[in-house]
């Protein structure tokens, strides 16, 4: 029952009056969420497969191709820049994971 956990814990989220149910309530099945909960997962749920529907056309689709980087080179400054922030990111996100 993982998703009666998630809707619990949404639930006890929410702000007043979106709900007339608690955690415990929830667990025994004595209340319903607001319809806006609804609505919103609705929306939500829209969304996201729009999104995967745009994004696999463009991946599938004859105009996926990579773009010509051009004739200007890059110098060993810029490009060890680049590799910095590439590692303060991946560095940020273990951060932000952990903490």
């Amino acid at each position: 029952m993982p998703g009666l956990v998630v809707v619990a814990l949404l639930i006890d989220a929410l702000p007043e009056g979106l709900s007339n149910c608690t955690s415990t309530a929830l667990a025994g099945n004595n209340c319903s969420p607001s319809l806006l909960i609804f609505l919103s997962l609705d929306l939500g749920a829209f969304f996201m497969l729009f999104a995967i529907y745009v994004f696999g056309t463009w991946i599938l689709g004859p105009n996926f191709t990579p773009t010509d980087p051009g004739p200007d080179p890059i110098s060993k400054a810029e490009l060890y820049y680049l590799y910095g922030i590439q590692a303060f990111s991946v560095g940020f996100f273990v951060y932000a994971m952990w903490a």
